[in-house]
């Protein structure tokens, strides 16, 4: 693979890492609202 492939992958990976993080915040903002 070359870098540019590594750095793509890293980017999906970021912005997955994201989401999950964003989805368990508004759980628990739903959990104690």
């Amino acid at each position: 693979m070359d870098e540019k492939t590594v750095m793509i992958i890293k980017k999906i990976l970021m912005k997955l890492e994201n989401r999950e993080r964003e989805s368990e915040d508004t759980i628990t903002n739903k959990k104690c609202g």
